[in-house]
């Protein structure tokens, strides 16, 4: 293998969108950048392990009115930092909120001991996920060359120096980066069959963004296939035990319950889709229309789960949960198929659909929560089957228009919108979400979900698979 830094197209393309990101690291972000900062700012004054609202004792005794019948309601203490006073409630994970506290400390020593919102402090909140994504990147061609399948500098710069996962980090200022550096790690380790270290990745990553937990199922199948329930039991031992580890320090804090408590909270938006292009902003439209909502010339607005509910008659989150169920299942059974063929490969796609599914089935989803189908789906593009690459450019379109049409180049940047998104005479999100649920439906229509062509070996003109490893 040619060694890494003998590369000068590759390191002048790296460089390239290095340079890309960092002249945009300043950047004010979505409304999400200045929430971060009053996390990391509240992490820096109380500490990692006090920003969640609830101790213990109050969420057992919230939980224990509830179940009477009576309602508890403890108001968030308002508490003084050095950005100004911040109630807001982190909904992350600790391992986030170490992150933004990291970021928010670098700031403040940067800025001669005063935190202040400012360039500079948008700079030190992007330059972590700028970073992991320099890391994932990095990962991926070490991994794919010494797969010597072909095709790897154009992989890695298909998701180097693509403006949809750019326009995500740093220009609008998302973490996604970090859990799917950590996401993607423990594929590649699980496929090297190291799982003891797979799984602490995997640990990391749910650590860092619940959404990493979608590759937990994908981790266990293919241990099941590499080792029966022995091997599955193992490492989910191996998982809870790690996940519990790093939890201790939150429940000698007191603070274990209150963090599950906000995480949750968190995730339960009170919109059918907030705002992710999906199968349920297309009902939302739909319910706006029938309520006498415009959609010809006008933005659609997101539509609360309580007026769908009292137009059906029932939430749509159990009926939404339950199709996410059946997809994970024909999910896991593709793969499993897949891997006792020899396809270890396989797993890039499993995990990569499994996230697309997410996005495209629950409620409660946001439009920056496909980011990490592209990292799971890179190493599909060494590949000699087309599907892939046109299935990633698709989605990264769809992907990239989904963010810029709601949310702009962030703060300050969103005025000409509304005017853009009516543009064609219809809300074009609309017509965004049709065209992510027509190649959801292809996917899950065609044989074997695309599965068959993950195979490294497959011989063109689909005479078959061989494994060449």
């Amino acid at each position: 293998m040619k060694p890494f830094f003998r590369r000068p197209t590759l390191l002048l393309a790296l460089a390239a969108g290095l340079f890309i990101r960092l002249v945009f690291l300043p950047m004010p972000g979505t409304e999400d950048m200045r929430v971060f900062q009053t996390w990391g700012a509240l992490a820096l004054h109380e500490g990692v392990t006090q920003v969640y609202a609830y101790s213990n004792i109050e969420v057992l005794t919230k939980a224990a009115g509830l179940f009477k019948g009576v309602f508890i309601h403890y108001p968030a203490p308002l508490i003084q930092t050095d950005i100004g006073p911040v109630s807001s409630t982190p909904d992350y994970p600790p391992g986030s909120i170490l992150l933004l506290k990291f970021s928010a400390a670098s700031c403040k020593f940067l800025q001669g001991g005063k935190l202040r919102f400012s360039p500079l402090f948008n700079a030190c909140m992007n330059l972590p996920p700028v970073l992991f994504s320099l890391a994932i990147a990095g990962i991926l061609w070490t991994f794919l060359k010494q797969e010597r399948i072909g095709r790897v500098t154009t992989a890695i710069l298909s998701f180097w120096l693509n403006p949809a996962l750019i326009l995500t980090s740093p220009v609008l200022g998302y973490q996604e980066p970090v859990f799917a550096f950590f996401g993607i790690l423990s594929l590649l380790l699980a496929y090297r069959r190291k799982y003891t270290l797979s799984v602490i990745s995997i640990v990391l990553s749910c650590l860092i963004k619940p959404q990493g937990v979608f590759a937990v199922p994908i981790l266990g199948m293919l241990a099941l296939a590499d080792g029966g329930w022995r091997l599955v039991w193992r490492c989910g031992t191996r998982f809870l035990l790690s996940f519990l580890v790093c939890l201790i320090p939150l429940l000698f804090a007191g603070r274990l319950l209150g963090m599950f408590r906000d995480i949750l909270g968190g995730a339960m938006d009170p919109w059918l889709s907030s705002q992710q292009l999906n199968l349920w902003w297309v009902v939302g439209a739909g319910l706006h229309a029938l309520n006498g909502g415009v959609v010809w010339d006008r933005t659609v607005p997101m539509v609360r789960i309580t007026d769908f509910t009292s137009a059906v008659g029932f939430s749509p989150n159990l009926l939404a949960l339950v199709v996410l169920v059946v997809f994970t299942a024909a999910n896991l059974y593709f793969f499993f198929l897949q891997v006792r063929k020899g396809n270890r490969f396989s797993i890039f796609w499993a995990s990569a659909i499994e996230v697309f599914g997410y996005t495209m089935l629950m409620t409660h989803v946001h439009e920056n929560h496909l980011y990490a189908f592209f990292v799971y789906a890179t190493p599909l593009l060494v590949l000699p089957v087309g599907v892939f690459r046109k299935l990633f450019w698709t989605l990264s379109s769809t992907y990239g228009l989904n963010l810029y049409l709601f949310d702009g180049f962030g703060q300050g940047y969103k005025g000409s919108l509304p005017w853009i998104r009516t543009l064609p005479g219809i809300d074009m999100t609309i017509v965004l979400a049709l065209l992510n649920l027509v190649i959801f439906v292809l996917i899950v229509q065609s044989r074997h979900w695309l599965f068959d062509g993950t195979a490294p070996g497959i011989v063109k003109g689909g005479a078959g698979i061989r494994d060449v490893r």
